[in-house]
């Protein structure tokens, strides 16, 4: 919003009505002005990484409530955890204007997070059936429920870490986006995985692991729309 000039036609208007403004209007211009200026004050950076971190635990947390008092509350308990690390670290490393948040940075760590997933699939898989074996009713249930599930618990953790950041990032928006959309990703394929059983090779790519890329092309697509100024 344009603040208004001497020049506007609402001040032109108010010279012609009335040299000497009335003062009730005057109070209303300086309360209205005052809103306004309290409204659009930007964020600091330790707010907007405090909000981003909170959401996200909100997210995790909310999204994992059904494990608990299971046998697997530990291990999503962890994977909870460590994903809410994971995404600390790469929001405070890669946001507008930490040390870090530059477009080389950025890519080196979508690298990283790129690694660390092929990693982690590569140690729980244990083996391939034949891929037919997804068509069979109990498997192909099984399947798109670990996908909803790391779905879920993956997009509402991006929409978490990255709204805070609206209108921050000129420069590599997308990139951003991409980045915090693999983080959050890999936090959905460890919840997900934390609480299922299955090692096989097509359902952990298909059902736990697809979900990085996925909402990788996601956060791209929201860093465009959300994070330009």
């Amino acid at each position: 919003m344009v603040a208004p000039s001497d020049d506007s036609p609402l001040f032109r208007h108010l010279a012609d009505q009335a040299p000497v403004v009335d003062d009730r209007v005057l109070r209303a211009l300086e309360v209205e002005i005052g809103a306004l200026a309290e409204t659009s004050r930007p964020w600091s950076r330790r707010s907007r990484l405090l909000t981003s971190l909170l959401l996200g635990a909100l997210a995790l947390g909310l999204t994992s409530l059904g494990a608990m008092g299971t046998p697997t509350a530990p291990v999503v308990l962890g994977a909870v955890l460590g994903s809410l690390a994971l995404g600390g670290l790469v929001v405070a490393l890669a946001a507008p204007g930490g040390v870090r948040g530059n477009r080389r940075g950025r890519r080196l760590l979508v690298a990283d997070i790129v690694a660390l997933s092929v990693t982690y699939l590569a140690f729980v898989i244990t083996g391939f059936e034949p891929l037919a074996s997804l068509g069979h009713a109990e498997a192909s249930a099984q399947l798109w429920r670990c996908g909803l599930h790391g779905a879920l618990v993956g997009g509402l953790c991006l929409v978490g870490l990255l709204w805070p950041w609206r209108r921050t990032d000129p420069f590599s928006p997308a990139l951003l986006g991409g980045l915090l959309g693999a983080a959050s990703g890999l936090a959905g394929m460890l919840a997900v995985d934390a609480g299922c059983a299955s090692r096989e090779g097509f359902h952990v790519l298909l059902g736990h692991g697809l979900g990085v890329l996925v909402l990788g092309l996601v956060g791209m697509a929201l860093g465009r729309r959300w994070l330009p100024p």
